[in-house]
């Protein structure tokens, strides 16, 4: 073994190394546990910056949602109190179509009550009116085609219009043929005529198929188109022809009556050198020829409730059908 006296430098140089390892060593650990801690620091300075950073942006996401729940409990309190607007004015508004509902039942009572009130005024007015007319003499009555009558009298006033008495014979005058004044002053309805003409010409096919019916219980069987009188009865035969001849007349006046105020409608409408569609004649001459035919009808009308009249004064063919 080596001494301290017989070595002296090499166990210092020894002892030296010894101690700059121990120091080298203890160094390294220092230096190491500086890095460590350096490396830690860093990481835990970056680890808060990022958590900085996400709390700023939970932060951000708060105060947004924060607004926006402020902006919505804002919205929602305008919400409900305009749905509480809308609600008062929803109920305010059927208060009103109430009140408005009883007012249309009130006014509807009432126009009703009028209505009834108005018509029985009407009728009363156009009772008085068209008696008080009867065998008023009226002179010169011009209708709408121009057509005069002279010396009139008036014998009654119904819903088709007015019968007369004139220098030539009798007349049925319709409403149409009639100026405005006279329409309202008897307060005509058109549709109350047309009526009236649809019941007449009902009433005339009754009346014939009556009379057949009158005819042939009376006077005996028809047997391949010829009459066999059981028991001739000349009174009801002279009857029966004698109604069968009013009748037909009166069906023709109608017709004619009808047929004429179409063709001077036409006449008025297009003018008198019109065509009748399908027909040479032109409507103002369709019109003049109805017209004399009209007069004949009426005239061949008087003559037949004439002679009915003598056979039975109180026949109803010789009143008007709506009274019968």
């Amino acid at each position: 073994m080596l001494s301290n006296e017989e070595h002296p430098g090499l166990f210092t140089f020894m002892v030296g190394m010894i101690v700059l390892v121990m120091a080298g060593v203890g160094l390294s650990l220092v230096v190491d546990k500086r890095l460590k801690a350096s490396t830690a620091a860093v990481a835990t300075q970056n680890e808060t910056g990022e958590d900085n950073r996400e709390l700023d942006e939970l932060n951000s996401i708060y105060s947004d949602r924060s607004v926006g729940l402020l902006n919505a409990e804002s919205s929602q309190r305008t919400g409900a109190q305009t749905l509480r607007n809308l609600s008062a004015q929803v109920q305010t508004l059927r208060e009103r179509q109430a009140q408005l509902e009883k007012t249309r039942d009130q006014l509807r009572s009432s126009s009703a009550t009028l209505e009834e009130k108005f018509s029985l005024y009407r009728a009363d007015y156009r009772r008085k009116t068209w008696a008080a007319a009867a065998g008023q003499k009226v002179g010169t009555l011009t209708v709408r085609d121009g057509r005069e009558y002279h010396d009139v009298t008036i014998t009654r006033v119904t819903e088709v219009g007015l019968e007369i008495r004139h220098e030539h014979g009798i007349a049925r005058i319709q409403t149409p043929d009639l100026d405005q004044e006279m329409q309202d002053h008897f307060q005509w309805n058109d549709a109350e005529r047309l009526d009236h003409l649809k019941k007449e010409i009902e009433s005339e096919h009754s009346i014939e198929e009556d009379a057949e019916t009158l005819k042939t219980s009376a006077g005996g069987s028809t047997v391949t188109g010829h009459v066999k009188k059981k028991n001739p009865d000349q009174d009801m035969e002279k009857l029966m022809l004698s109604r069968r001849n009013v009748s037909a007349w009166r069906l023709k006046v109608i017709q004619l009556s009808s047929e004429k105020i179409e063709a001077s409608s036409h006449d008025a409408s297009y003018g008198n050198q019109s065509s009748v569609p399908g027909s040479l004649e032109t409507w103002s001459a369709k019109d003049a020829r109805l017209g004399n035919e009209l007069i004949r009808a009426r005239t061949a009308l008087a003559i037949a409730k004439s002679d009915l009249g003598q056979l039975a004064p109180g026949d109803p063919l010789l009143k008007d059908p709506a009274q019968n």
